[in-house]
């Protein structure tokens, strides 16, 4: 707060802290690399620091007043170009497997072959919770859009919804015959996809009850993800043990149950599926150790990325959609340049195989997870 006291005096003096307490809004930015922000900081000089404190700690600097009360900010844009550890979040007993960021960026889910699922305040590393209830290890772990629900999947072949702010089961449903290893909620939070070992995917309604049933995989089917617009599901799967055959990505209609596509080749099994931000291409982690990208109209495949030395397993874009990352038993977690395949860094840090990803909300952090037991969170950016 010391450091602002400054900020807010000159503030006082050029008779910025008058006028309505509460607007903001993002401008232009006039410098490339940089983001530039008009704040209006209220007259209250207590609220006024308060708020300019939260502008600090989000990384935002003072560069001066405006005109109608409105001061201005600045801070340097989010680059995609690299990646540094920041956090490390241990106290799993067995591999972490997914991790999934709050809607609201404030709470990081961890789900284990320990059987549980952790919630952490990420930026602190502080665990909030521990939530308990499937009876072997949990393979996945999914927000519900408005963040009050969080649905855990599993290899006892059950998928359990939590009351986040009760830490309390909501319902558990257990029609798959198979692991449970992929959920995902429609943007609009009215559809809950699950997939499993099983080769059967279901679109359901959030309380759990089954709408469709999706019977196309011929094998395994491990991951699911929506559309941008959620209209469409892609799925995958394929076979563990063959890492060169028997890959497969199906596109269907979210609504109807119908496939629009399929894909299939020579490159493993896909593990990990991902449609890029503006809806037009879907991303796959493979067993072949190539990321493949496919056309989201089509299926036609585009693009094949090579660089990982072992199984990828995941794949994630940044909410930007400039950046695609892939999570690899290699070791490593490698970032990608969306538009024209280049390798634009390789993230390591992880002693152990990693298994998958996730992008915070605002792009800026990345989680991952591996067999060495821990939660990692990287900063994107220099």
């Amino acid at each position: 707060m010391k450091k602002l006291l400054p900020v807010v005096t000159a503030l006082l003096a050029v008779g910025t802290l008058g006028g309505p307490p509460a607007r903001a809004q993002t401008v232009a930015d006039p410098t490339k690399g940089w983001e530039h922000k008009a704040v209006s900081v209220g007259a209250d000089e207590k609220e006024a620091t308060a708020k300019l404190n939260a502008l600090a700690a989000d990384g935002w600097e003072y560069v001066g007043p405006l005109s109608g009360g409105l001061v201005a900010f600045r801070r340097r844009a989010v680059g995609e170009d690299t990646a540094a550890e920041v956090h490390r979040l241990e106290g799993h007993l067995a591999h972490t497997v997914m991790p999934a960021f709050s809607p609201d960026g404030k709470t990081l889910a961890s789900a284990s072959e320990d059987g549980t699922v952790r919630l952490w305040d990420w930026q602190t590393g502080k665990p909030q919770a521990t939530l308990e209830g499937h009876t072997a290890g949990v393979l996945f772990a999914a927000y519900s859009p408005d963040g009050k629900t969080l649905a855990t999947a599993g290899r006892d072949q059950t998928v359990i919804l939590w009351d986040v702010a009760k830490g309390e089961k909501r319902a558990t449903f257990d029609d798959h015959t198979g692991t449970v290893s992929g959920v995902a909620y429609s943007p609009d939070g009215k559809t809950l996809a699950t997939a499993s070992d099983d080769a059967s995917v279901a679109l359901r309604e959030p309380d759990g009850k089954v709408r469709v049933k999706l019977d196309g995989h011929k094998r395994t089917a491990i991951a699911v993800a929506f559309s941008p617009d959620g209209k469409t599901l892609a799925s995958a799967g394929g076979d563990w043990g063959d890492t060169e055959k028997g890959g497969e990505v199906k596109a269907w209609d979210a609504a109807t149950g119908k496939e629009l596509w399929s894909a299939k080749g020579e490159f493993g099994g896909v593990w990990g599926v991902a449609f890029s931000p503006n809806g037009k291409s879907v991303a796959g982690g493979c067993l072949d150790g190539t990321v493949r990208v496919w056309e989201a109209a089509t299926g036609k495949e585009v693009s094949t990325l090579k660089g990982h030395t072992d199984r990828t397993l995941w794949v994630a874009y940044t909410p930007s959609g400039k950046t695609l990352a892939s999570a690899s038993y290699d070791g490593t977690v490698r970032l990608w340049d969306a538009t024209t395949g280049g390798e634009k860094a390789v993230l390591k840090g992880h002693t152990d195989k990693v298994q998958r990803l996730a992008f915070s909300p605002d792009g800026g952090s990345l989680a991952t997870t591996s067999n060495d037991l821990t939660v990692r969170v990287w900063k994107l950016g220099k």
